[in-house]
């Protein structure tokens, strides 16, 4: 079985023209880890990122896939359908001008789409969408499809969302692990599709004023840093035990022959 390994590449704490620390603190140690590992990787990275950091980009391109996280992390939910349409599109360009490889996915800044999602990124020249999802538990996650591979949109974009946890309200990724660490390892979905982690869970930054209100702040900063690593590697562990093999989203894509 394949599972997507992903991470968003975004400022710190996702906070929109933000700083970029980890780039430098979590970044080099984090790539060393996959290659130790044996992960094939995909990074969405927000492009406005890849223009201020461009070899640190190249590096990652030069291991792993490149997809876009649009063009400046701001909710698209909230722009007007052409600004919207402009992240998608110009994210794209900007990433195969910055590592000179192909982008064919985007995923949606904090996993928030709007209804004419798909067909941006269709129409953007995108071969799959992994916008589905919520990054925290959620009710919504209840509908998201099942199974092991991406689906298909109508109008043939394939759609990769995210996986969920066993109890199908909290998303597969190392948030839900961290903060419910140990406990959230019994939770492990048994045939997930798509984990995904930020690189500022795994460094001891503070979390800026920027990122939310004092519970939000609170909540992010629980199992943070060494913790994170910790419960990151028992749980790539547990899977590689039953022979999980830890895959870029395009590795997936193009088994699916979709």
């Amino acid at each position: 079985m394949s599972v997507a390994f992903t991470i968003d590449l975004e400022p710190d704490w996702g906070v929109p023209g933000g700083l970029c620390r980890v780039l430098d603190s979590v970044l080099p140690v984090f790539l060393d880890w996959l290659e130790g590992q044996d992960i094939q990787a995909t990074f969405f990275a927000v492009a406005e990122m890849t223009k201020r950091f461009p070899d640190a980009i190249r590096k990652i391109a030069g291991r792993h896939e490149v997809a876009s996280h649009g063009l400046s992390h701001k909710r698209l939910d909230r722009m007007d359908r052409n600004a919207a349409a402009k992240e998608v599109r110009e994210s794209k360009r900007i990433i195969e001008d910055v590592t000179g490889r192909p982008v064919i996915g985007f995923r949606a800044p904090f996993l928030v789409r709007h209804e004419a999602l798909a067909d941006d990124v269709q129409q953007a020249g995108y071969r799959y969408d992994a916008s589905g999802g919520t990054c925290a538990p959620s009710p919504a996650n209840w509908r998201l499809p099942k199974g092991t591979g991406p689906f298909a949109y109508p109008n043939g974009l394939a759609w990769l969302p995210i996986s969920t946890m066993r109890d199908g309200l909290n998303p597969f990724s190392l948030t839900a692990l961290r903060v419910g660490h140990p406990v959230s390892l019994a939770d492990l979905p048994q045939a997930p599709r798509v984990f995904f982690l930020h690189l500022h869970e795994l460094s001891d930054l503070p979390v800026p004023h920027a990122a939310g209100g004092r519970l939000r702040r609170a909540l992010l900063r629980r199992g943070q840093g060494a913790a994170a690593w910790k419960a990151l590697n028992r749980m790539v562990g547990r899977y590689q035990d039953r022979g999980v093999r830890w895959a870029a989203c395009e590795d997936m894509f193009a088994n699916t022959n979709q």
